[in-house]
């Protein structure tokens, strides 16, 4: 729900951000969301293997969600080519990290493969939620209009997402 919140407003206010912050054109700036996009989809096939596969995946995983975070800083205030960077990283970890998470419901004992759609069901719908209520009711509220706030409040929502996600990957690797 974290997760996707925080990820919501970099795609919903990077270019905004890029053109009233940076002064880049509308298609410069989309040229960031192209970074980010790739990224996302490497992130989703690469990573999940990677971490899955490790015997210190909580670790990666908090790992992973914080450096997503920092990707998103980078964002409204690095230069160009640290924002194509910041993009690119935060679209692979945090996509990576959203496909692990999604897996992690059916590795509890008590869920297993036979609660299995259930739980990946109510996993969905937390993260659908958040997409919409974390940034519309939580991030722009508090965030007062000031886009770097909104980035700063996203980089938060990751990574109190991604210290939740590996303290849950924890207690399964037990």
């Amino acid at each position: 729900m974290l997760m996707l919140g925080g990820s919501m407003i970099t795609t919903n206010f990077q270019i905004t951000a890029l053109t009233t912050l940076k002064g880049y054109s509308e298609t410069y700036a989309g040229s960031f969301g192209t970074a980010l996009m790739i990224g996302a989809i490497l992130g989703s096939i690469f990573l999940p293997p990677v971490i899955l596969g490790s015997k210190k995946a909580p670790l990666l995983l908090l790992l992973s969600g914080l450096s997503a975070a920092l990707g998103m800083i980078a964002i409204p205030l690095g230069s160009a080519i640290l924002i194509y960077i910041g993009s690119f990283a935060n679209g692979f970890l945090r996509s990576g990290i959203i496909s692990v998470m999604m897996t992690l419901p059916v590795m509890f004992p008590e869920i297993g493969p036979r609660y299995a759609g259930t739980a990946g069901g109510l996993a969905v719908t937390m993260e659908l939620i958040g997409a919409v209520v974390i940034p519309t009711y939580i991030i722009v509220p508090l965030g007062s209009g000031n886009l770097i706030a909104y980035f700063m409040l996203g980089a938060l929502c990751t990574a109190v997402s991604a210290v939740l996600c590996s303290t849950a990957s924890r207690v399964l690797t037990k």
